[in-house]
């Protein structure tokens, strides 16, 4: 419950101080939800611009920093290194979301980076490591 609170007060500040995102935003919950009824997950798919602020916020903020430990199941060899078995792992979530590589401008607040070029669908992004 945390995650999804701290979600909402960061949307909630970043709403505020990109008014033109807000009304992009709203624009598109009355056009699909309208007025009379509650959102559903019907709606999801129709709902492109929604879900990229989602992602966006979720990026931009990094709730989860370190994200979670894995455990390799083998041993894997990386970048000339020998990871054994049994090593746990902790992905540096921060830096991957603000890493320009990825993101080109990873500081400002844009949406519209998980959207394809017409904006009619959220695309996925992701990047190489190798």
């Amino acid at each position: 419950m945390i995650t999804s609170s701290q979600t909402l007060n960061w949307l909630t500040l970043y709403l505020t101080h990109h008014q033109h995102v807000q009304a992009k935003l709203h624009e598109e919950i009355d056009r699909i939800v309208g007025q009379n009824r509650d959102p559903s997950l019907f709606d999801k798919p129709k709902m492109p611009y929604t879900e990229a602020v989602i992602q966006e916020i979720l990026r931009i903020t990094s709730l989860a920093p370190l994200g979670l430990m894995h455990e390799l199941l083998h041993d894997i060899e990386f970048h000339g290194y020998l990871l054994p078995k049994g090593l746990l792992l902790i992905p540096n979530m921060y830096h991957v979301h603000n890493d320009k590589k990825i993101w080109g401008d990873p500081g400002n607040f844009r949406p519209e980076r998980f959207l394809n070029e017409d904006e009619s669908r959220v695309i996925q992004k992701f990047a190489s490591f190798s």
